[in-house]
Parts: C-alpha cells; structure tokens; sequence
C-alpha cells in the first residue's frame, strides 16, 4: 500500500531478507541496516528527493498540457 507522494527508507536492526521484502510490498523504496554508512544514508535520502522532485515536475507539466488542451477546446 504506498504512496505516490511519500518515499519511505527503512532503516532497520534486522538484516534479514524477509524484513527487506516485507517493507519493499509496503512501498519502502529502499532498505538500510542501521549500521549503514552516513555516507550512504545521505545518498539515499538525496536521490529520494530528486525523485520526488522529478515526480513533481511530471504532475506539473502533465496539468499544464491538460490545462493547454482545454483553452484550445473553448
């Protein structure tokens, strides 16, 4: 069950499979041991963003083109 407008990173002590898999059906975009790197949970939250963005960007456009289309039908 996930959300288009929420990312969710799951940041977990188990590093078992089955937890990964689990939150992966829940719409986790990404998994992590909390012994991850800094390093590496920064660069994962970074390219959460830029997706969030992107997707943000596509709604617009997308409304902007519905938006086009309707004044050209009046």
């Amino acid at each position: 069950m996930s959300s288009p407008t929420v990312e969710l990173l799951l940041l977990t002590g188990r590093g078992a499979v089955d937890t990964a898999v689990a939150g992966m059906t829940l719409g986790i975009i990404d998994y992590l041991n909390k012994l991850a790197d800094v390093t590496e949970l920064l660069a994962k939250l970074a390219a959460a963003r830029q997706r969030k963005w992107e997707q943000e960007e596509r709604q617009c456009l997308a409304e902007a083109r519905m938006l086009v289309r309707r004044s050209g039908n009046m």
